[in-house]
């Protein structure tokens, strides 16, 4: 089998188990019956089935976008209100505005550890939040993001 080939189908063993399932029930019903009885199970084999051995980073599956509320301060323009000299326009007033946006931090599924991780307890299958920003894209799995040990600031309990 060739590098190429191991590489899709470790990006692809959750996807199988989800297809494998009965045609009787939902897909959605298999996800959540995988996360829920058997992930422990699940985790293991996905973490066997990846390649490779990890020497400095985490590898890890993220899981949805975590939202929060956010308010914003934006400015009040009137409809009559003609544009300065410059283009720009005057505005007196502000007015405090409430939205949904994605959250700084993201959680996921550990995959792999690497050998020498130290003083720092996690464990594979352990959910963990991490910082967004310093999470990078590793394109030789699919969907996957290293994560250095240091920057975890969480584990979610199940």
């Amino acid at each position: 089998m060739s590098e190429d080939n191991s590489n899709i189908e470790d990006a692809t063993i959750v996807e199988d188990a989800i297809n494998t399932s009965s045609d009787s029930t939902s897909k959605d019903e298999t996800v959540n019956s995988i996360t829920n009885s058997n992930t422990d199970e699940l985790t293991t084999k996905v973490a066997d089935s990846i390649k490779y051995t990890m020497l400095k980073d985490v590898l890890i599956k993220p899981l949805e976008s975590i939202m929060v509320t956010k308010q914003f301060e934006v400015p009040v323009v009137k409809d009559d209100t003609k544009p300065n000299e410059d283009g720009s326009l005057d505005y007196n007033k502000t007015e405090l505005q409430t939205k949904e946006v994605e959250s700084n931090f993201r959680s996921g599924i550990i995959l792999k550890l690497p050998e020498n991780l130290g003083d720092v307890k996690l464990v594979v299958g352990q959910t963990v939040v991490y910082p967004r920003k310093f999470a990078i894209d590793f394109d030789l799995l699919k969907d996957s993001k290293l994560v250095k040990a240091y920057d975890i600031v969480a584990i979610i309990p199940d």
